[in-house]
């Protein structure tokens, strides 16, 4: 095999590392920016009484808690080898907890706000009345809660261990 057929290996984990750095910033400043607008145009004084909105504010704080659990961590763990969940049990326990309930809710919420919608365009109004700011309320709290508690399982088994030589976050 010659010199350069030998070094396409390197050359991949080289271009990999350089995007594990430097697409994450990028997906940080845009994601940080179109989450912030979104909370700004969902709290107006005209949207506020729509369930709908709710719903699409509470999805928009939880992508904003997203970027900073999960990708911030991910880029500091695969883009510079900080990771301080590695080492420590609470920060291992919290991060996987806090990355899969939020990551869960994402949909969760835009299921919400269709099912809202559906209430909201039906002919019958008993549906018509199940599309409420006080359900909408109700309905994050308690998709909120049950999400928790669907992923407490991982504030009990994750642990750090040894692999090799070194300690991960794992179960």
């Amino acid at each position: 095999m010659s010199a350069s057929t030998d070094d396409v290996p390197q050359r991949l984990v080289n271009i990999s590392l350089q995007l594990n750095r430097s697409v994450p910033i990028l997906q940080l400043i845009l994601g940080t920016f179109g989450n912030i607008m979104n909370i700004l145009i969902f709290t107006r004084r005209s949207l506020r009484t729509n369930p709908c909105s709710h719903y699409f504010l509470a999805s928009s704080i939880n992508n904003l808690f997203v970027l900073y659990v999960a990708l911030l961590t991910r880029l500091l763990s695969s883009g510079w080898k900080i990771d301080p969940s590695n080492s420590n049990i609470v920060l291992c326990k919290l991060r996987i907890f806090f990355v899969y309930s939020s990551l869960c809710l994402i949909q969760w919420f835009v299921v919400l706000a269709s099912i809202d919608r559906f209430f909201s365009t039906c002919h019958t109004i008993q549906y018509r009345q199940l599309s409420s700011l006080k359900i909408a309320r109700k309905a994050v709290g308690l998709v909120i809660l049950i999400i928790a508690l669907a992923h407490f399982h991982t504030l009990i088994w994750w642990t750090v261990d040894y692999i090799g030589s070194d300690l991960y976050c794992n179960i």
